[in-house]
Order: C-alpha cells, then structure tokens, then sequence
C-alpha cells in the first residue's frame, strides 16, 4: 500500500493521522510561515526569510528582531562569563546560602 492510498483508506474512516515530511515536505507545507530577518554585519544589510515562530499576534506573525553580526557580542559574554565574574557570583551564592541556613 503506497502512501496515497493509505490516506485515502484513513480518511474514509475518520481515523486522525499526520503525516512525516522530509525537508521539501517541510519547506513547502501551506501551514508555514515565514518572516523577514535583518542579518547585521552584512553588505548592504539585507533581510532573509526566517520560519516564523508558531504563535500569532492579531492574526499576523511575529517580526523578528536583527540577528547578531558575526563575533558581535562575543567580548561582552566572555566577560560576563569571565572566570573572575563568576567567582564573585558565585562567592555571592555560597554567602545567601550560608545565611538561609544560619
């Protein structure tokens, strides 16, 4: 029994089914959406189409924020993370935890 056929046979019974895609099952499915995206960092600054998230807002999709240029935040989290900051968080932590349990 082909694929077709099968659906045909599911359909005729009122028996709930969905169907696996590959990625052009995927891209090409009606029920996707999807939205502009500004890519930083980028010539001209063009904008690409994004999948949008699922939920709606009035009835449209979600505008996307600008994606991050390449490299663009990467010095400010690898301060935030910095073994020094984390030391003083963690400091910080261990002496709320000491005083809960005082």
């Amino acid at each position: 029994m082909d694929r077709t056929e099968l659906i045909e046979r599911l359909r005729e019974f009122r028996i709930a089914y969905g169907q696996v895609n590959g990625m052009r099952g995927l891209a090409e499915h009606p029920a996707l959406t999807r939205v502009p995206v500004q890519v930083n960092g980028v010539e001209g600054k063009p904008e690409h189409m994004c999948v949008a998230a699922p939920a709606r807002f009035n009835g449209q999709p979600r505008r996307l924020g600008a994606c991050p240029a390449y490299d663009e935040h990467s010095a400010a989290i690898r301060e935030e993370f910095s073994e020094e900051n984390c030391k003083d968080t963690l400091d910080e932590q261990v002496r709320i935890l000491a005083q809960q349990s005082a």
